[in-house]
């Protein structure tokens, strides 16, 4: 999208708010948008030549790379903790940068009311800074835990890999990343969010897989191998020898959906992950599969129901669901439980890679006549997606928007 454009609907977005201070008129209803396109699945970066609407950063020249090392300013950062119905923490929290699975350094405390202010780095303790841990290897291509240097003198970003996190007994909290962040950046980083571990949350591994035999074992290894492997026939029959054997086997049966959906084989994919829900109701990821089966047969009820019992089941490890669920209420015209889900997507979405919550949430605001709201939402996703194939339809709205408006 050319940035005069861009230029031009973020002008629009200004033009928007300075004519909600001065009329209540209703715009035209906005243009029927199409279904919205599902977000990019866990871990890959979906189809957006924008790597999931996050705009890349360029590449440090070989110049930067070679500079003179230099020593490392302090960083500040402020925020709040939360639990997750916005009351206080009970207690003083403690706050964490976690680098890698086993870098984790504690930083500080909030006071009383949750709220923190720190200095990345300064809390004096004998564990080695994790930040310091990771340092880009150029030789390597990747990531060495050589700490025979000063990454912060080398250019290279100390908190390219590191989150901040809450830690409070009996609560998991949200993450917030630190790559990028420098010591004259805005300190304010945000909220950390703390949720009440629940006995009854789903389980990321099924019950049933302990019971299966060593023969069943070996033929599901051998088709997650296949799958890897890009062999989707092989690793089918493999995955049906597995569930032969363990008819209960509800990781292979996942398998087996995740075969089938991607072929676009829906009835099989759906029988498949059914045949995993009767096996372990508790097993988590045979919902995400019919949830996601839902939104390929347009059944938005459906879609929601499932969305619905996943986010029951477990409500921090399957962001993209509040996204799924708040389509599905947008589509049944739910809108005040289509703008709490798509408002969590966004809020556990802090690396920007589902800009088409803020596309989905502007449509719902629309309906709720809450105009600048709505443009704010709107402009965000063409902001993060310039190139998504609705950024006409979005223009129109907007242009709408103005009009009725003035």
């Amino acid at each position: 999208m050319p940035i005069a454009t861009r230029i031009a609907i973020t002008g629009l977005f200004v033009a928007t708010l300075a004519f909600a201070q001065t009329t209540g008129t209703s715009p035209a209803p906005a243009p029927a948008p199409t279904p919205p396109t599902a977000p990019p699945t866990t871990g890959g970066g979906g189809g957006n030549p924008n790597n999931g609407g996050v705009i890349p950063q360029s590449a440090p020249s070989t110049t930067q790379q070679n500079q003179v090392p230099r020593i490392q300013q302090p960083v500040f950062i402020t925020g709040n903790v939360t639990l997750a119905d916005g009351t206080e923490p009970p207690e003083r929290v403690l706050i964490e940068r976690l680098c890698s699975a086993n870098n984790v350094r504690s930083e500080g405390y909030t006071d009383s009311k949750g709220r923190f202010s720190l200095q990345l780095g300064q809390s004096l303790q004998l564990v080695p800074d994790a930040s310091q841990s990771m340092l880009f290897d150029t030789t390597q291509g990747g990531f060495s835990n050589n700490n025979s240097n000063n990454s912060a003198g080398l250019g290279v970003d100390p908190y390219l890999a590191c989150e901040l996190r809450a830690r409070l007994p009996g609560y998991r909290s949200s993450s917030i990343p630190l790559a990028g962040r420098r010591s004259l950046d805005n300190p304010a980083i945000g909220t950390l969010v703390l949720y009440p571990f629940s006995k009854t949350d789903g389980q990321a591994i099924s019950a049933t897989s302990a019971a299966a035999s060593k023969d069943a074992r070996k033929a599901f290894e051998k088709g997650l191998s296949e799958a890897k492997n890009q062999k989707p026939e092989s690793a089918e029959k493999s995955l049906r020898k597995a569930v032969e054997l363990h008819p209960k086997y509800a990781e292979a049966w996942v398998e087996l959906s995740k075969l089938y959906l991607a072929a676009k084989r829906l009835p099989e994919a759906r029988d498949a992950a059914n045949h995993a829900v009767s096996a372990d109701p508790q097993f988590v990821y045979p919902y995400e599969q019919l949830y996601r089966i839902s939104f390929e047969e347009v059944k938005w009820q459906e879609l929601a129901d499932t969305t619905d019992r996943l986010l029951r089941l477990n409500p921090y490890e399957f962001p993209e669901a509040y996204y799924y669920n708040g389509v599905a209420h947008y589509q049944l015209k739910n809108y005040p439980a289509a703008e709490q889900s798509l408002q969590k997507a966004i809020d556990a979405d802090r690396r920007n890679t589902q800009p088409k919550a803020h596309y989905v949430l502007g449509l719902v605001l629309v309906q709720k006549h809450d105009y600048q709201a709505a443009a704010q939402s709107l402009v965000t996703f063409a902001n993060l997606s310039p190139n998504d194939a609705q950024i006409p339809k979005v223009k129109a709205i907007l242009e709408q928007i103005e009009k009725a408006l003035q």
